[in-house]
C-alpha cells in the first residue's frame, strides 16, 4: 500500500515499506473482519443496524481488493456498500416476516457449475480464480438482494459465496479475508438456523 502515503514511504527502506504496508493491510483486514462478523450476528437477528456495520466492512474490503487488483471482489464489495445503505434505509421502516423460496436454493446449486464453465469458456483467463470471482460476484448480488428481501435461501447462497471467497482470498494472499470468509460460512449456517425458527 505504499501509494497511500508517498512521503512516509519515500523515507523508508524497502523492508520497512513492505513491513509497514503489510501491517497496515492486516490491520485493515482485521477491522473489516470484526465489523463483518458483528454484521452477520445482527443480520441473523434481523437488526437494521447490521447494514451500517456491513457497509463499513465492505468499504474497507473494497479498498483492499482494488489495491490488490482483485477487481471482481472489489466490485462485489462496492455493490454491497450501495445495497447496505439502501437496505438500512428500508429495514429502518420495519422488518417483514422471513419467507422461503426453496426453488431459489436448488436453482443456485444447479447453475453454479454451469456459470463457472461459461465464465471459463468466455474469459479464457489463465487464472481460474478469476472465473470463481465472477460467479461469486453474481451470486453475491443475488444473495444480498435475497437478504434485503428476507428470503431464507439467501443463506444457502452465502454459504457458497463465502466458501469460494475464502479460497480465492487465500490463494491471493488475503489471510484475514480468507479467515473472515470461513467465519462467514459458519455464520451463514447460524443465520439459516436462526431464520428457520422465525
Amino acid at each position: 500500500m505504499p501509494q497511500l502515503c508517498p512521503y512516509l514511504y519515500g523515507h523508508m527502506s524497502y523492508f520497512e515499506q513492505l513491513l509497514t504496508g503489510s501491517i497496515l493491510r492486516t490491520g485493515l483486514e482485521f477491522i473489516a473482519t470484526a465489523l463483518g462478523t458483528v454484521y452477520l450476528l445482527l443480520i441473523a437477528q434481523k437488526k437494521a443496524s447490521a447494514w451500517l456495520l456491513g457497509t463499513l466492512s465492505c468499504i474497507i474490503f473494497a479498498g483492499l481488493c482494488f489495491e490488490s487488483h482483485l477487481v471482481y471482489q472489489g466490485i462485489i464489495q462496492t455493490f454491497n456498500v450501495i445495497m447496505g445503505i439502501y437496505a438500512w434505509l428500508h429495514w429502518k421502516k420495519g422488518i417483514e416476516p422471513v419467507r422461503s423460496m426453496p426453488s431459489i436454493g436448488i436453482l443456485s446449486l444447479i447453475s453454479f457449475p454451469i456459470l463457472l464453465l461459461l465464465s471459463r469458456l468466455i474469459q479464457k483467463a489463465e487464472d481460474w480464480t478469476v472465473s470463481l470471482d465472477q460467479v461469486a460476484l453474481l451470486y453475491s448480488v443475488v444473495a444480498t438482494y435475497l437478504t434485503f428481501r428476507l428470503i431464507e435461501e439467501n443463506w444457502h447462497l452465502w454459504l457458497l459465496v463465502n466458501a469460494v471467497t475464502a479460497y480465492t482470498a487465500w490463494v491471493n494472499g488475503f489471510a484475514f479475508y480468507a479467515g473472515m470468509s470461513l467465519i462467514y460460512v459458519l455464520m451463514s449456517i447460524y443465520g439459516l438456523l436462526k431464520w428457520k425458527r422465525t
